[in-house]
């Protein structure tokens, strides 16, 4: 697994997946998904700066449009949407990744405000969609597309 940070470009090679969600306000559930993947044939784009953004609208602008050049370019997407906010920002790009033709892994913590309206959507989009209500289940998801992405066939 390779973890590429902002603000590094996108790797030539390999399968990939960016992680989609608040970055603050809420548990580092970017750096869960990072250690349940370790070790995997991944190159994972976290948009979780190691510096704060929200008191600079540069490096925000920034944040927000090394993200939407990531989603557009990733194999794959991970959303997960935790307590403690509405985070506009990622129902907006979960909106954009239900219209892509790619794999949507999908979170929501139990009691989250927007999680019917999430589900209602989400169902509408992709009937088959799952949606999990913890990180590692979310994870472990993922573990399993990468497998059958290189071997064709689940564990």
């Amino acid at each position: 697994m390779r973890e590429i940070p902002i603000p590094c470009p996108d790797p030539t090679s390999g399968l990939s997946i960016c992680l989609i969600g608040p970055t603050i306000g809420c548990s580092d559930w970017q750096a869960e998904v990072v250690e349940y993947l370790s070790g995997e044939k991944i190159n994972v784009f976290n948009p979780r700066p190691k510096y704060t953004v929200t008191t600079n609208p540069i490096l925000q602008n920034n944040l927000q449009t090394w993200e939407r050049e990531k989603i557009i370019h990733a194999d794959s997407l991970c959303f997960w949407f935790p307590v403690g906010g509405i985070w506009a920002e990622a129902l907006i790009k979960l909106g954009m990744g239900l219209e892509m033709a790619k794999p949507i892994f999908l979170g929501i913590e139990s009691n989250y405000v927007q999680e019917m309206y999430i589900k209602s959507h989400v169902i509408f989009r992709r009937p088959q969609q799952k949606v999990h209500g913890l990180v590692t289940y979310m994870a472990a998801e993922i573990k399993t597309w990468i497998y059958k992405y290189y071997n064709g066939a689940s564990p």
